[in-house]
């Protein structure tokens, strides 16, 4: 029953991953399989009458496969006959091999298709999922969801038609081998089966916790590669080189266990069906003989469950092999599993939330939020998971359309937690942010095209100055009017009009061919790409010395007025072109004058 439940639970979580097109192509292969056995019990069924015909040609009439012959060719005789049959034979099994091949073609085809979606379809799950769900999952995870666990649910599917494959041929070579001699036919069928049930469960466990392992160590080789890759100035410096290398090469070496683990065991199979078979052959073969059958009317029969056999034990060793291979990898799929139907939630729910609003007055035609008057932070309360303190504590906030905040206080006092919430990335616990008279997270795509984003720490991707500015859109797409409009807006116009290629320069994997003032000032060009009504930054200039500081942030102060800005500031210099300042402590914003903080 447990067994049962299992299969269900595996057949379920792929169904639910897979799109209705996955569905309906799962069809044809599966019509595929059944051809591909019907045709292995066809290529079968054609060597009895075969050998049966070359040993006894005497009493060819007699027969009941000349009879059909006879009715085609009356002339015929026993010897063009077996010609004949052998003949069609190879027809036979050219033909099989001819679909077998073609049916190969789509079960592959089908299982590569549905990697390549699932993959995509992983990557989309997280990408849907709240910033909090990044803030407290480590990277490696992440990735080794979108590339590991998605090749794992892969083997799964493919495993699973082969088992079906595997599956269907041997039911129908067995129903016929039944029909051929019920006494051999039940003993190697009977025999066989035991062996099959013995690998299964032998080794169930063990896979079921190889599996799981696999997972944990997988995780952490995909984590210390990414920390060694993206912390290789440190590692240098410090020269930690062979601690990464160490902490990498013993999650490999308990990857490299699990594998040959498995490995080992799906090649079982093979070795002691084998053996089983070729005994238990002799041995059926043997007693049939001494029981008194005519060695002659025997040998046809023992030439077609040798050809079973051959086709039969192959289909039995895989189909335990591919069981194995699903124990293996199922915790695996049910990672795929809960992060697809998790992010699909997600999304249902955020859609009900944006049609509940579709019809506000402060939604355009072309379904942008137009900023007009205010934001309001009511009663904001905010804590981290599983903290039961509160970082922010009822804080209570009006920013004017065109003003510049400057929001101010200690490390860890809660700014850039609320920066993060006018952003969208955070929702309080309680209280709200409205705009206008709008909940800003019920309009969370109107929403983002309003707000411009300037981080502390810039993440650039290594290519062009215009692919880092109109970050994310495809290239085709990209309008140069606005990349250098927002380029020269940051300050930066003077300095990539002199570059050799212009916007067209590539700044290098995460910006390292340009100072940090250079990469700052991208960023700020990136952030007012798309024009936006408020430009959050967040520490933008905390780590640029001085000299590079005042200047980036001349860039900053030439969009006071024009912009509403929400300055995060570490250091108090910054804020001085600022209408009002407020400083965050104990959770709560106090308004602060310029004079009392400079």
């Amino acid at each position: 029953m447990k067994d049962l439940k299992s299969v269900k639970r595996i057949i379920s979580e792929l169904t639910e991953i897979m799109t209705k097109k996955q569905k309906k192509k799962s069809v044809i292969v599966f019509a595929s399989m059944i051809i591909c056995s019907l045709l292995e019990l066809l290529s079968v069924s054609v060597i009895y009458p075969f050998l049966d015909a070359m040993v006894d040609m005497d009493n060819m009439s007699e027969k009941w496969y000349a009879h059909i012959i006879y009715k085609i060719w009356p002339e015929i005789t026993p010897v063009t006959m077996v010609l004949f049959i052998g003949i069609i034979i190879i027809i036979v099994f050219l033909l099989k091999n001819c679909v077998a091949l073609l049916c190969t073609y789509i079960q592959q085809k089908f299982s590569a298709s549905f990697l390549r979606e699932l993959s995509t379809l992983m990557l989309e799950s997280y990408l849907k999922r709240p910033y909090e769900f990044f803030v407290n999952t480590n990277s490696a995870v992440i990735i080794r969801g979108i590339n590991g666990d998605t090749s794992a649910a892969y083997q799964v599917m493919l495993s699973i038609f082969e088992f079906l494959t595997s599956f269907l041929t041997a039911v129908m070579i067995g129903v016929y081998l039944l029909y051929t001699d019920l006494f051999v036919a039940v003993g190697a069928l009977l025999l066989a089966g035991i062996c099959f049930l013995v690998i299964v469960y032998g080794f169930k466990k063990k896979l079921k916790y190889a599996g799981q392992a696999f997972i944990d160590a997988n995780t952490k080789q995909f984590m210390y590669s990414y920390q060694a890759v993206n912390g290789i100035k440190e590692i240098t410096v410090m020269d930690r080189r062979g601690i990464f290398i160490e902490q990498y090469e013993k999650a490999s070496k308990i990857v490299e266990k699990l594998n040959v683990t498995n490995n080992f065991i799906n090649a079982c199979p093979d070795r002691i069906l084998e053996g089983v078979c070729v005994g238990g052959f002799i041995g059926i073969a043997c007693i049939r003989i001494a029981i008194g059958t005519d060695a002659i009317h025997f040998i046809p029969v023992l030439g077609a469950f040798a050809l079973g056999a051959f086709k039969i034990l192959p289909s039995i060793s895989k189909m335990s092999s591919r069981i194995n291979n699903i124990v293996y990898n199922q915790a695996r799929l049910t990672i795929c599993y809960d992060n697809i139907r998790e992010a699909r939630q997600i999304e249902k729910d955020n859609i009900g939330m944006r049609e509940e609003n579709t019809s506000s007055q402060y939604l355009t035609d072309s379904n942008t939020f137009v900023f007009e008057n205010n934001i309001e932070i009511k009663d904001v309360v905010w804590r981290y998971k599983n903290s039961n303190d509160s970082v922010l504590n009822g804080l209570c906030l009006k920013i004017n359309k065109g003003e510049s905040i400057a929001l101010i206080g200690a490390s860890g006092s809660g700014k850039t937690t609320l920066a993060d919430m006018l952003l969208g990335l955070f929702k309080p616990q309680s209280g709200s942010i409205i705009v206008d008279g709008t909940d800003i997270y019920s309009i969370p795509h109107e929403w983002a095209k309003t707000i411009g984003y300037v981080p502390q720490s810039v993440y650039l991707i290594d290519d062009t100055i215009k692919a880092n500015v109109a970050f994310g859109i495809p290239e085709d797409m990209v309008q140069e009017d606005k990349v250098w409009d927002a380029i020269s807006k940051a300050q930066l116009g003077d300095f990539v009009s002199g570059l050799p290629n212009g916007i067209n320069t590539v700044v290098g994997e995460r910006g390292v061919k340009f100072s940090g003032g250079q990469r700052q000032r991208i960023a700020i060009a990136r952030a007012l790409y798309e024009n936006p009504e408020i430009l959050i930054l967040d520490e933008a200039t905390s780590a640029l010395d001085t000299e590079t500081e005042n200047a980036v942030m001349e860039s900053i102060d030439a969009l006071i007025g024009q912009k509403t800005l929400i300055i995060i500031a570490h250091r108090l210099t910054t804020i001085r072109n600022c209408d009002r300042v407020y400083e965050i402590k104990d959770g709560i914003a106090f308004e602060r004058q310029k004079e009392e903080v400079l």
